[in-house]
């Protein structure tokens, strides 16, 4: 027979699981594609061409780029309709940079997700 504590923390925790299952509703970011078509180097640091599409069936906006190597310089954001690309210049401002290593795409409400950046 269920306990009052195990009542009551049922019914604490389900608005929270509600609003969860609300937050992610139709937010799909497999249906982005983010790609590196290009990269340099520059007197500031690594120059980065990522070509970003959206497959999705509604619009959607980059906010922002991160990494923890050093500060992304991107003309942001950047909204794109269903089905359509944009180029984008990228620059990770740093003195250094490891063979490998990630951005994090910030959709907003969208939600985020990461990109590998292997340079040649």
């Amino acid at each position: 027979m269920p306990t009052r504590r195990c009542i009551l923390a049922a019914a604490l925790l389900a608005p929270v699981a509600a609003r969860a299952a609300w937050a992610h509703d139709g937010h799909d970011l497999s249906r982005l594609q983010a790609e590196i078509i290009g990269t340099g180097i520059a007197e500031n640091g690594f120059v980065l061409r990522m070509r970003l599409t959206n497959r999705r069936d509604q619009d959607v906006a980059l906010h922002a780029i991160y990494t923890d190597l050093g500060e992304i310089a991107a003309v942001l954001p950047v909204s794109l309709a269903p089905g359509a690309s944009a180029d984008l210049a990228l620059t990770l401002v740093a003195q250094d940079w490891p063979g490998i290593f990630a951005l994090v795409l910030d959709f907003g409400e969208a939600g985020a997700g990461p990109v590998t950046v292997i340079p040649l």
